[in-house]
């Protein structure tokens, strides 16, 4: 049983959610069958995350509650749960996602650990990037990425350095991240959608989408940001100064000229658009 616990809740920590959930659920049948309560709440946490990263939110919200709902639940798993809470209430644009995030961020920071450490700020970095607040994203995770680099957790370093440079923070991308976020952290976000496809992120593979400057790859990232429940998120997106200025050198390079100006123009020559009434 224990090292079902340890393979689920390392598996998804680390980006592999499906053989996470695999590991999780033949644990938690075994701890229902022999009454071990604290293991069967920890385990049901991490299958809550594993739930969050395979895009059913319903399932991961579901389990976090009933998680927290029990009084004999232990700091440790809390921490996770309410990670994957605040996290759910962020993308769905949820209410109370500043209380989850702040009873997390407490609970974890007197541990030391990376492992409770990391979840909570990550948890953290995501909700100050949908609030466009660069400034508590680097705040947020200036220790937290000194901490993951000293203890060598390449996942953790990984998504935090995305998260960084979502929010404009320009780093150098680590020598040696863990793919899919090596892709996007170097600019190739069309094969790291193609990874997190196949890992079966659906969020995290329309995050690399919205990396693109090009209209389809942007409309399929804000359809499955939508199918997904997270409209908060696909508006940031629409209305993210990066998207539109990637869509206006998209179009001045299609049309070969260098300003607005020159692109009203030219759309007019060309008959895209009507000319200005007289």
């Amino acid at each position: 049983m224990r090292a079902l616990i340890n393979l689920g809740a390392d598996a998804a920590a680390s980006g592999a959610p499906r053989l996470a959930k695999d590991d999780l659920e033949r644990g938690l049948s075994y701890c229902v069958e022999h009454d071990l309560y604290a293991s069967e709440l920890y385990m049901l946490g991490w299958r809550a995350r594993a739930d969050l990263d395979l895009g059913d939110w319903s399932a991961a919200a579901e389990a976090a509650l009933e998680v927290l709902s029990r009084k004999r639940a232990a700091a440790v798993t809390r921490i996770t749960t309410l990670a994957v809470l605040a996290r759910v209430r962020v993308r769905r644009g949820d209410p109370g996602v500043p209380a989850a995030l702040e009873e997390a961020q407490s609970l974890a920071a007197p541990t030391g650990e990376l492992q409770r450490i990391g979840p909570a700020e990550c948890a953290g970095a995501e909700a100050a990037w949908l609030d466009g607040d660069a400034g508590l994203v680097a705040r947020i995770t200036d220790p937290v990425l000194e901490l993951a680099l000293r203890r060598r957790a390449r996942w953790t370093i990984d998504e935090l350095s995305c998260w960084r440079r979502r929010a404009g923070i320009e780093d150098d991308p680590p020598a040696d991240a863990a793919d899919p976020y090596l892709l996007e952290l170097s600019g190739d976000w069309a094969r790291a959608a193609e990874a997190w496809e196949r890992i079966g992120c659906p969020y995290q593979r329309a995050l690399a989408l919205a990396s693109s400057e090009d209209e389809h790859p942007l409309q399929t990232a804000l359809a499955e940001l939508e199918r997904l429940g997270a409209n908060p998120v696909a508006e940031r997106l629409i209305v993210a100064e990066k998207t539109v200025d990637h869509h206006v050198s998209a179009i001045l390079r299609k049309l070969g000229v260098r300003n607005r100006g020159e692109a009203s123009a030219e759309g007019v020559r060309r008959g895209l658009i009507a000319p200005a009434p007289s």
